[in-house]
């Protein structure tokens, strides 16, 4: 092992320096000392002595601050508080001499970085130093003042000539200050305008040379030949003798407020014509003009009071309380209350009311009253007028609608051109397009300038041309306000857009059009939808249109909102006589029926039935009863939503009548048939007796039968009598009517025969029970085969006729066509169809739940979610799995709803079957029933999981530009802070060697020189760290290895910093093995050692040891760094190698942070690594390890 020890000799040149400043402490004649920071004199030269009659040894003895007057210690003590190193900090205070008395000093204090206070003290007690510095201060500011001035300011001589001028008249005149100074004031270009401005500008000087002050206004030129109006002004400047010595002039520019003098009085003049205008007119016209002053209270009303009110001038001097008790008294709290608001609001009021006559009659008028303000922005008047509508209120009305209207659309036209979420455009009569809103550019996909140099026939679908154009046409001939329409826009990637427009067409006040308005609303989806609906919606229409039945359709709370002609014709009421009642409101529904209705009505609002088939009795608008029989179907939206219900109604009346009758006669039937077999019981002696009982019940029998035939033939159902073989024995002519067939050809026929085939499985069953006795009568919906091979729907009735034994021996049928009904159920079902086809069809997650969990329904989307089928879900409670922390806020949001918020929208996590975590958004919806009991639930929801991903990106990249920030606020900071102290070296060097160059001897100016040289280096050294760091972050410090004899190559290092360091710190450098020949980068290794030995002397105490070892083994060469000073605590070890990091108990040590950074990258770059250990108070030690390339 090769160990030695390499002592490093110390410069000589510190022991000559003190011996220099030994020499300029002795030499001076101001007051030099120097104390430290208990604040005891350490060191005074002979000055004190001499000055304050104190020896060195008696000033030593106590405290600096006990000489001082206890007056100004507190002022001395904050000023020597604010001395840093290379900060000179001047004071004035009083010391006290040896005999009691006191002296004023001047004082310039330093500190170093010892901590050492250098001060020098100017005696100021006799002297006027202090008096001049104070001057040439008020004069500083006095210049700036003057310079920055706006008005034209010049200070002359009592002759006229220019002694200064501020920078605005230089400015102004446009010279330079050296070719303005002895310049006669009167010959600037300015004054040149005339001979007479020249010759008063000259008497002025002489009178203002006399002692007066002369103020006048002139017209003078300006730069530009333009004719200005100054307010000029001519003041003597008086000297300590009481004579005057100088003057100053000043100009201010009126020209601006003298236009504004000419523009007011010509708009007096112009009210004060207005106001007779307005008199001669409200006199002619009836207007009655009033002018009501807020501050006073006074209300003054024009001279043809009498002729619109009748009351003289000289009664109307009550003021607003006389106004307010002739105001009709329903008019009058309205009244005063819209005035409050109008005050408050400061708007113009406009206002229509009755007013009292003088003969006690009212008139309907109309107030219009414009608001006047102060210059405090508070309502000083208000004048109006009023006018008396009585003959045209109705008219006047209309128009103040309309200008409102107008109004308001202007107003929201302003404010939401912008952010309008509909297209908006401004187009010329040609059809240019003047502006547009960034929604138009989104809908025709094209950009904003682009439009601008296009006509909306550019971009409009050819096959809509022909109606834009003829309606662009009409609208600007007057022939049209405004039209709406739906057209197609041709957009830039050649798509078709539907969208909605609608123009109108500004005009000026004299009705000359001015450009057009049009706003556009994308219906693309709409249309796409409609295209869907389109033909469902004009069947379902045809059907309900052209339907004999009576139509209503109710709300969702059952009022009415639909009343056909139909059912007008059925019971007599007109429609606006029973729209938007309940049917409870009016005698509609017959007594009896009331409770079946409200159970059916219940069960379609609560969901519980879709459609019902109902028969009961109705009220007419005469009073009288009808059967109908109700066909009621419930409407809803694609989310399930009641919308309404759909009632189509049939007159059953003549059926049930019939039915009544046929029911009497076959009663009245059985019964003659009964007293006929009795009387045939009877004995044979009375057969002739019994002949003529037979007799009378056959002719009774042929009444009842005829009575039975005229039913049955007329009634306006079909009916059938048929015997048991399926053969009709009779059928009436609504029966063969509807089917087509005549009477003959349809009694050849059986019901099988005309039954369809389908429905004949379903019918045979009854008329196996019927025949067998199980049943007497039973009903049905089934399909005839009409002779064309239509089909007819109907309504079957079949009763069975028994005679007394009970034997049956036919079949009474009642056939009702209901086949339109059916057209229209079936359409209403394909609606239906549609609309859920619909929902089906969305992307969104639709379902809806019963209060205890139950799903009542669930979209495709939400299965597909979920991985689910619709078999598991509906019928069923589901809840997707939540993460833990989210599940308290699902709840209480949840919870929330009610009556008051039936609507919430939230958002939160759910664990999808995968595992995978999703963001969704729900929007859920509580229904109730007419009681208010909460009954189903329906939620929409929506994945966000992709926009949650996006918030966070956007988050960590406003994180990482607030890391930029930071890191750019700390260099700004380091970068200030640290040149501030080399520049203010620099500056108060320079400042010496400039005041005192001749009285500073070579040496004090040597040291000066260097003071400068160790600033600029240490700036320089600065930038260097900058530099680096910013190569090293850029990627441009490169890694150049090249032979090198590391043991010389240290050691240059280590005598380089000692020689810079301080004489109280050692460097101790020890090397082992073999460092002769390796490879390594000269220019980052001495970043590396310069910096580590830089921070050992830096944190080190004085008097400190620093060590540095240099061990070479085969493969690397490992340095360490040690010191004994402030050590770095435990909790800034890792974080020491970042950009601009210092520790926390570095003090007033002065450093950047950059150091330690430089040397991690340049280890990094070697490919080598660095440690740290340390203590706080003890010492830190780096350990730096290359790896070695043998050369």
């Amino acid at each position: 092992m090769n160990t030695r020890k390499v002592p490093i000799p110390l410069m000589k040149q510190s022991v000559k320096a003190d011996s220099t400043l030994d020499i300029v402490f002795q030499l001076s004649l101001d007051l030099v000392c120097i104390w430290g920071k208990d604040g005891y004199f350490q060191k005074l030269n002979p000055a004190w002595q001499s000055v304050l009659g104190w020896s060195e040894e008696e000033l030593r003895s106590q405290p600096g601050l006990e000489c001082v007057h206890p007056d100004d210690r507190e002022l001395t003590q904050k000023a020597v508080i604010k001395c840093s190193v290379g900060k000179i900090v001047e004071y004035e205070n009083r010391f006290r001499h040896q005999d009691g008395s006191y002296r004023s000093l001047f004082w310039r204090v330093s500190q170093n970085d010892e901590g050492l206070f250098y001060g020098v003290a100017k005696e100021i007690t006799n002297n006027s130093y202090l008096t001049e510095t104070k001057l040439r201060e008020s004069e500083r500011r006095f210049r700036a003042v003057f310079n920055q001035t706006f008005q034209l300011s010049s200070l002359l001589k009592l002759d006229g000539t220019i002694l200064e001028d501020n920078q605005t008249a230089q400015d102004f005149c446009q010279l330079k200050h050296s070719d303005l100074v002895g310049l006669p004031f009167w010959e600037l270009h300015c004054w040149t305008i005339s001979k007479e401005t020249q010759e008063r500008l000259k008497g002025a000087i002489a009178q203002a040379a006399s002692g007066d002050t002369v103020r006048y206004e002139a017209d003078i030129l300006s730069p530009n030949n333009t004719v200005l109006t100054i307010d000029f002004s001519l003041k003597p400047l008086y000297g300590e003798n009481g004579q005057v010595e100088l003057l100053i002039a000043e100009g201010r520019d009126l020209t601006e407020r003298k236009r504004v003098e000419q523009s007011l009085q010509q708009a007096i003049d112009e009210l004060t014509e207005w106001k007779n205008r307005y008199e001669a007119i409200g006199e002619i016209g009836g207007l009655l003009l009033y002018d009501w002053n807020q501050d006073t209270g006074e209300l003054i009303w024009s001279q043809n009071i009498e002729q619109v009110l009748g009351y003289p001038l000289e009664e109307m001097q009550g003021g607003l309380a006389q106004w307010e008790e002739l105001i009709h008294p329903d008019d009058r709290a309205k009244n005063i209350q819209v005035l409050h608001q109008v005050i408050a609001a400061k708007k113009d009021l406009h206002l229509e009311y009755r007013m009292r006559k003088k003969d006690g009659t009212y008139i309907t008028i109309e107030d219009r009253g414009k608001l006047y303000l102060d210059s405090s922005g508070n309502l000083n008047r208000m004048v109006g007028y009023m006018v008396d509508i009585s003959d045209i209120y109705n008219e006047l009305r209309l128009r103040k609608q309309v200008e409102t209207a107008l109004r308001e659309s202007e107003e929201r036209f302003r404010s939401i051109f912008e952010q309008a979420a509909v297209g908006i455009t401004q187009l010329s009569q040609s059809g240019q397009y003047l502006k547009v809103n960034p929604r138009f550019c989104e809908i025709v996909k094209y950009s904003e300038s682009e439009l601008l140099e296009k006509r909306f026939q550019d971009i409009t679908d050819p096959e809509d041309q022909e109606t834009d154009l003829d309606l662009w046409h009409r609208l600007y001939t007057g022939e049209l306000q405004n039209f709406y329409r739906e057209k197609r826009y041709l957009r830039k990637d050649g798509q078709r857009q539907w969208v909605n427009l609608m123009v109108s067409l500004i005009r000026d006040s004299a009705g000359t059009p001015q450009y057009a308005i049009a706003v556009v609303e994308d219906i693309q989806e709409r249309k796409e939808a409609q295209d869907k609906l389109q033909k469902a919606y004009q069947q379902l229409t045809l059907h309900v249109d052209n339907s004999p039945l009576a139509v209503l359709e109710w709300d969702c709370e059952f009022r009415l909102q639909r009343w056909s002609g139909q059912a007008e014709k059925l019971f007599g009421w007109k429609a606006e006589e029973v729209l938007g009642k309940y049917p409870t409101e009016w005698q509609f529904i017959y007594q009896d029926d009331v409770q079946r209705v409200d159970r059916i009505l219940a069960d379609l609002l609560n969901g519980t039935k879709k459609h019902t088939v109902d028969e009961n009795r109705n009220y007419t608008k005469n009073g009288s009863v009808v059967y109908c029989q109700w066909y009621n179907s419930a409407i809803v939206d694609e989310f399930g939503n009641l919308v309404s219900i759909l009632s189509l109604i049939q007159d059953i009346t003549e059926r049930k009548e019939a039915e009544v009758a046929l029911q009497e006669v076959m009663v009245e039937l059985e019964k003659r048939v009964e007293e006929r077999t009795a009387q045939l019981k009877q004995t044979n002696d009375q057969l002739q007796s019994e002949i003529a009982q037979h007799q009378q019940t056959a002719i009774a029998l042929g009444n009842s039968e005829a009575q039975f035939r005229r039913v049955f033939d007329e009634a306006p159902i079909g009916m059938t009598l048929a015997s048991l073989d399926d053969y009709y024995i009779r059928v009436n002519r609504a029966f063969y009517t509807m089917l087509g067939y005549s009477e003959s050809e349809l009694m050849t026929q059986s019901f099988k025969d005309i039954t369809h085939p389908e429905d004949l499985q379903l019918e045979i069953p009854y008329m196996e029970q019927l025949i067998q006795g199980e049943i007497d009568s039973f009903q049905l919906e089934k399909r005839y085969l009409k002779k064309n091979h239509d089909v007819l729907w109907v309504n079957l009735k079949l009763i069975a006729l028994r005679e007394q034994s009970g034997e049956i021996h036919y079949t009474l049928a009642m056939i009702e066509d209901i086949t339109k009904r059916k057209q229209v159920l079936e359409a209403l079902g394909q609606s239906e169809a549609r609309y859920r086809a619909i929902v089906e069809d969305q992307t969104e997650l639709i379902c809806r739940f019963k209060p205890d969990g139950t799903l009542t329904f669930v979209n495709d989307a939400y299965c597909r979610y979920f991985n689910k089928q619709h078999s598991e879900l509906i019928g069923y409670s589901f809840m997707p799995a939540i993460p833990e922390e989210d599940q308290e806020f699902v709840s209480q949001s949840f919870s929330s709803l009610s009556a008051q918020q039936p609507i919430i929208t939230y958002e939160h996590r759910v664990i999808l079957p995968g595992g995978e975590i999703r963001w969704q958004q729900w929007t859920d919806r509580v229904m109730f029933d007419n009681s208010g009991i909460m009954i189903e639930f329906q939620a929409v929801g929506r994945d966000i999981t992709p926009l949650k991903q996006a918030e966070a990106e956007i988050r960590n990249a406003l994180e990482k530009e607030r890391e930029l920030s930071e890191l750019r606020s700390s260099f700004v900071s380091l970068v200030s802070h640290e040149f501030r102290t080399p520049l203010t070296t620099i500056l108060s060097s320079s400042e010496l060697l400039e005041r005192y160059d001749q009285r500073l001897s070579e040496e004090k100016k040597h040291t000066h020189h260097q003071r400068i040289q160790s600033a600029v280096s240490r700036m320089t050294q600065l930038l260097n760290d900058v530099l680096t760091i910013g190569k090293a972050g850029a990627g441009q410090l490169k890694f150049q290895p090249a032979p090198l004899n590391l043991e010389t190559f240290c050691y240059e290092i280590v005598e380089s910093i000692q020689v810079s360091a301080s004489r109280q710190h050692k460097i101790e450098f020890v090397t082992q093995g073999d460092c002769s020949q390796v490879e390594m980068d000269e220019n980052l290794l001495r970043h590396i050692l310069s910096n580590l030995l830089s921070n050992a002397i830096k944190y080190s105490p004085q008097g400190g040891e620093v060590k540095i070892d240099l061990n070479c083994h085969s493969e690397s060469a490992v340095f360490r760094i040690q010191d004994s000073g402030i050590g770095i605590p435990s909790e800034y070890l890792n974080k020491m190698f970042n950009s601009f990091q210092r520790a926390s108990n570095v003090g007033t040590i002065q450093g950047t942070g950059l150091g330690l950074a430089i040397v991690k990258k340049c280890v990094d770059l070697h490919q080598g690594k660095i440690e740290i250990e340390s203590k706080v108070g003890i010492g830190t030690t780096f350990i730096v390890t290359l790896p070695i390339h043998r050369s």
